[in-house]
């Protein structure tokens, strides 16, 4: 994404990932207060798949947080400032928390809700990524290119969820419902994600203008709210 310093755009933006940052931190303190209260019902504490999304949702907040500093003050969205150091260090660290977040919800839904049918093959992978990412050397800007491209694999992984959910949903009629809100949360969110990328914008930009830029920025905060609090409501529905 390129937007220009002190610009209404930029600005815009800033506050709006705030406000995004914000949302993930209280849907984190609803998942951990579900997850008490069913602890103190249980007796015990047990590593679900609603304490994988609290996981995963944290560790959100937390990388955005960081991505943050690192768009708004380290780089300034400048292509010339994202690979630099210590400017990358911090790119790393944010992509790495979000990463071991997505492996962790995978090795908890595989062991959980499959049986450890695919023995957490899938989270592996995914934690493998995020390695790479995080060790790989970063020189210049072709470096950047090419471990920012690693990361496709790690999303790509991330597909897995939805189509683990139908599965599910289809399987077993009582959970139909839940499986189905959670695919559409997961969904959501990712269209949300996709609004931001420069292969969205600059089209709009150059055809619209300024309008079409900030109509997609302010469907990318309602769209990945939305997804986000749908998924951390539905997985406190979701029992098998």
């Amino acid at each position: 994404m390129t937007i220009a310093p002190n610009t209404f755009e930029f600005n815009l933006l800033y506050v709006l990932t705030l406000i995004l940052i914000t949302v993930k931190v209280l849907l984190s303190v609803f998942l951990l207060r579900r997850i008490l209260i069913k602890k103190k019902e249980d007796g015990k504490f047990t590593m679900d798949f609603i304490f994988s999304i609290f996981i995963l949702i944290l560790c959100a907040a937390i990388s955005r947080a960081i991505y943050f500093y690192y768009d708004f003050y380290l780089t300034q969205f400048d292509p010339d400032k994202l690979w630099r150091i210590p400017n990358v260090y911090y790119w790393k660290i944010a992509g790495f928390i979000g990463s071991c977040a997505l492996s962790f919800v995978l090795f908890v839904t595989d062991k959980k809700v499959l049986s450890f049918k695919f023995k957490g093959i899938f989270a592996y992978f995914v934690l493998t990524i995020a390695s790479i990412q995080l060790l790989w050397p970063i020189n210049s800007s072709s470096d950047f290119i090419f471990v920012s491209s690693i990361g496709i694999y790690a999303s790509l992984a991330a597909i897995l969820l939805p189509i683990i959910f139908i599965y599910v949903g289809i399987k077993t009629p009582g959970l139909r419902k839940v499986c189905f809100m959670i695919v559409v949360g997961i969904i959501i969110y990712a269209i949300g994600s996709f609004l931001v990328s420069e292969n969205i914008l600059a089209p709009l930009r150059e055809i619209y203008g300024s309008p079409a830029e900030i109509t997609a920025f302010f469907l990318f905060l309602t769209f990945k709210i939305t997804g986000l609090s749908l998924l951390a409501y539905s997985v406190t529905k979701f029992t098998l």
